[in-house]
């Protein structure tokens, strides 16, 4: 006969293995060429405890540019792909961080993100709301992590995006 601890310990271990302790894509941002996909994912257990962006190839090659390593729940995110298919630009606000990320698609290596900064900016002011009440000499990098306007408008479209 096995104890009723037993019992229990084997179900815990089996409902954890059963439901993956690995990745859960969350939401993704596809390149306007379809060449690429920018995937956040999330672990499946404690989901809030950390944070991967993984850049996907059309066929299949994943990449991780970034690990969090730490807490960090995701309040908004913004993908900038140039038009030329070439670079990547990325900006994500957490709590009390921030990431802003640069990658060279066709050399297969990070940028400094100044690279990519000014077309990130105009990007975030073309394709979100203006903020109403805010300073128009704040920088929408810096704005991008207190605007709730964009933080709900971010919310609303990763929802859209995300239907099962």
């Amino acid at each position: 006969m096995v104890a009723p601890q037993t019992r229990c310990a084997i179900f815990v271990a089996y409902a954890l293995l059963a439901t993956g302790c690995g990745w859960n894509q969350r939401f993704s941002f596809v390149s306007p060429t379809n060449n690429y996909r920018l995937e956040v994912a999330r672990p499946r257990v404690m989901p809030d405890s950390d944070m991967r962006l993984d850049l996907v190839a059309g066929n299949g090659t994943r990449f991780t540019l970034y690990r969090a390593g730490q807490e960090m729940a995701l309040t908004f995110a913004y993908t900038y792909w140039s038009p030329t298919g070439d670079k990547l630009g990325f900006v994500g606000c957490g709590g009390n961080s921030v990431v802003q990320i640069a990658y060279d698609l066709t050399n297969h290596e990070p940028l400094a993100f100044e690279k990519v900064a000014d077309a990130v900016r105009a990007g975030l002011l073309r394709d979100y709301p203006k903020p109403t009440g805010l300073d128009a000499t704040l920088d929408p990098l810096s704005a991008a992590c207190i605007v709730v306007q964009w933080r709900e408008e971010f919310e609303r479209r990763n929802k859209l995006n995300n239907r099962s």
